[in-house]
């Protein structure tokens, strides 16, 4: 075995390779393994350099606008390297069709093309408001990404112009980015992303070997500890806007589109805890196949810092068998971990290593995905997918690329005042299972051991009733509902209705033996409290995972048809007239405005005589106009916004600003009332520095 790095101690059991780019190099194993490594010597956040890049700025949610009235259909417009970018764009929904409650209410996944551009293709992921991802037009690869997660790998020059300009989001070229280190066997010491750019603008040929995207092979992902802590909170996120960038590359080249059944973010690693690469596949491949169950594939996320400076490892020709497994390190944010993720699973489909020694690419010019150095392209050689397609035509978990052969019911119509079940979050421990939420928001379905609770909080009072439609599947531990004011486990909070544990409050029995059953619990009596999250139990901690339960129509009541008051959520917003230069942070029921700038809710709410507006609110620096109210058009209307404090005579005047947190109740009813009206948020000032500031949380309208 002859090892190519100038380095010795790199040499041992694997071939191993110097970096062509200085940022990672990847071997192929005899055993039908392939890793990607690095050389510990340029493997920094230096080796990788953005040499030039735009600021890219998506606050504005208007920039994607909805195509013919459709909703799932958009297309989104920006201008940078002196070019006007067409997105026309579809929602990705069938990349995550078993889990889209896992994404949240601030995550959408898109696909589409330039328009008017047919080698084109496009991977866009929407977060809180802003996009990232890769667009290729034919020529040029671009990536999109959030300045924070780019803003490292920049030169000196470009981080004080962005710092100065402070965009969300930058876009920059693959052919202006550049690496500090060079081949250690090649004479060639051109930078490996210039001639990945050559290699772009001929590739359309690619296409040929390719066949329509009407298979899909379902995925697992799984995120241990480590890359948690690396995500700021926001796993999935992170997880999604990866791989729908690797979904774009294998829809477009391979004909096999990727779905995601589960992702599985581990609070405790287990037997996943060792550095050493193969020891960790190993381990991962024994993980699945008994506790997880391979749909296809699976994959481990890491961030864990592998020996050896491997970066990534896999099975070779391992689609569809208990060995479709991988591992990809991609600790950090940003998109750079998609095409390390994209070259792995390469492998599992198949693809050897181009440009190495006994590989059955051995000719292959080292410009494309499979290349033994992760070099940044996004494209596999005539090669790679002539050595892909026997192993697709001969895998038997592929399905019908609309999404699988078994698509989930549709969910029972929305009844009146059913809670909204989109967004929820983990409760407890207990979280490798999966969850998915009906489009309609009014159902939601858990699938193995898993938990949730709604970020939104209610208010129980001893008059509470809440009624459901419930029904439980399988064999599990725990399955109930119930609500808490926190995120741990409380018997005397969750009402057990199925289950083979003595554990929450008996006496309400589900029996409707995989059909639909309807429950009427007076929770009042069992307990009260405020901003109290929905909980939905699916337990099973040991044995096969086949429980699941499904709940839909939840609906709260005080003995009455009047459900109590929820806070209105702030993320789902839009601008409200032309005062928009400012910026906006919004979390759940709270938003934070900063200059110039008003926002609209795109929820629409009726004002009744009998409604009352409750709300709190702070106000920092010298604004012309600090307020609240509720129009039903998008021109700002004096009689409409409640001036709460600031310079100008404008709006109405009757409450007051005072200082501190101060909580206000607005008999709105007797002021104005009207149908389909939303939510308005103003801080405005046309003139002068921008330092005003409102902060609103806890907005509600009740009707007594």
């Amino acid at each position: 075995m002859r090892c190519y790095s100038q380095r010795r101690s790199l040499c041992g059991n694997f071939m191993r390779y110097v970096s062509l780019i200085g940022m990672t190099g990847i071997l192929a194993l005899s055993s039908s393994l392939a890793t990607a490594q690095t050389d510990d010597n340029v493997f920094n956040s230096s080796a990788r350099t953005i040499l030039d890049a735009r600021a890219l700025e998506f606050s504005e949610p208007a920039a994607a606008r909805s195509i013919d009235g459709a909703a799932d259909s958009v297309r989104v417009e920006f201008s940078a390297y002196d070019q006007k970018f067409s997105l026309v764009l579809k929602k990705n929904t069938r990349l995550v069709r078993d889990m889209q409650g896992a994404m949240g209410s601030n995550v959408q996944l898109y696909k589409g093309r330039l328009e008017g551009v047919d080698d084109s293709w496009v991977r866009l992921t929407r977060k809180n408001g802003t996009f990232n991802g890769a667009i290729y037009d034919g020529n040029e690869l671009y990536l999109i990404d959030e300045t924070g997660d780019a803003k490292s790998d920049m030169v000196p020059w470009l981080q004080s112009k962005i710092s100065a300009e402070q965009p969300r989001s930058v876009i920059y070229k693959f052919s202006d980015t550049s690496d500090t280190a060079t081949c250690g066997v090649e004479d060639d010491k051109s930078s490996a992303y210039q001639r990945l750019v050559n290699e772009l603008k001929n590739s359309a040929a690619n296409a040929d070997v390719a066949m329509a995207a009407d298979l899909q092979v379902n995925l697992a992902i799984v995120a241990d500890t480590q890359y948690v802590a690396s995500s700021s909170g926001d796993t999935n996120g992170q997880i999604l806007s990866q791989m729908n960038v690797v979904d774009g590359i294998f829809s477009e080249q391979v004909g096999v589109q990727f779905g995601i059944e589960r992702i599985i973010a581990l609070s405790n690693n287990g037997t996943l805890t060792s550095t050493n690469p193969s020891t960790l596949l190993n381990r991962f491949r024994s993980y699945v196949n008994s506790q997880v169950g391979n749909p296809g594939l699976a994959h481990l996320f890491t961030g864990k810092n592998l020996n050896g400076n491997v970066i990534g490892i896999a099975y070779l020709r391992a689609l569809c068998t208990s060995n479709g497994v991988g591992v990809t390190q991609a600790g950090g944010r940003g998109n750079r971990g998609a095409l390390t993720a994209a070259h792995e699973f390469g492998h599992n489909f198949g693809a050897p290593h181009d440009n190495q020694g006994g590989s059955a690419c051995a000719s292959t010019a080292g410009r494309f995905l499979m290349n033994p150095s992760i070099n940044g392209s996004d494209q596999f050689s005539q090669c790679s997918l002539r050595q892909i397609a026997p192993i697709v035509a001969n895998a038997g978990c592929l399905v019908p690329g609309n999404g699988g052969p078994n698509p989930p019911p549709p969910a029972p119509d929305c009844v009146a005042g059913a809670l909204d079940l989109r967004n929820v979050t983990a409760y407890s421990g207990n979280n490798t299972g999966s969850f998915s939420v009906a489009d309609n928001g009014c159902s939601i379905t858990l699938n193995g051991n898993i938990w949730r609770i709604t970020e939104t909080g209610y208010d129980i009072t001893p008059e509470t009733e809440v009624t459901f439609e419930f029904t439980a599947s399988g064999s599990g531990e725990i399955q109930g509902i119930g609500f808490d004011g926190d995120r741990s486990a409380s018997s005397n909070r969750v009402f057990k209705l199925a289950g083979t544990q003595n554990w929450g409050i008996g006496g309400f029995t589900y029996t409707g033996n995989g059909s639909p059953q309807t429950f009427t619990i007076p929770v009042g009596d069992f307990y009260t409290g405020v901003n109290f999250g929905l909980v939905i139990a699916n337990d099973k901690d040991s044995g096969s995972a086949n429980n699941s339960v499904t709940v839909s129509n939840v609906v709260l009541s005080n003995g009455t048809s009047t459900p109590p008051s929820a806070c209105i959520e702030l993320e789902d917003v839009v601008p409200f007239s032309s005062r928009n230069t400012g910026s906006f942070n919004a979390s759940g029921c709270n938003m934070t405005l900063n200059g110039n700038i008003w926002r609209a809710t795109n929820q629409n709410f009726e004002i009744t005589p009998d409604t009352v507006l409750t709300f709190d609110f702070s106000s920092n620096g010298t604004g012309e106009i600090h307020g609240i109210g509720f129009d039903g058009d998008n021109r700002a209307s004096s009689n409409r916004i409640f001036k709460l404090t600031g310079s100008q005579n404008w709006g109405i005047a009757d409450y007051s600003y005072s200082g501190g947190n101060q909580s206000f109740e607005i008999p709105i009813g007797q002021y104005y009332t009207g149908s389909n009206m939303r939510l308005i948020l103003v801080n405005d000032k046309d003139r002068g520095s921008g330092n005003n500031q409102s902060v609103f949380s806890n907005v509600k309208l009740v009707t007594p």
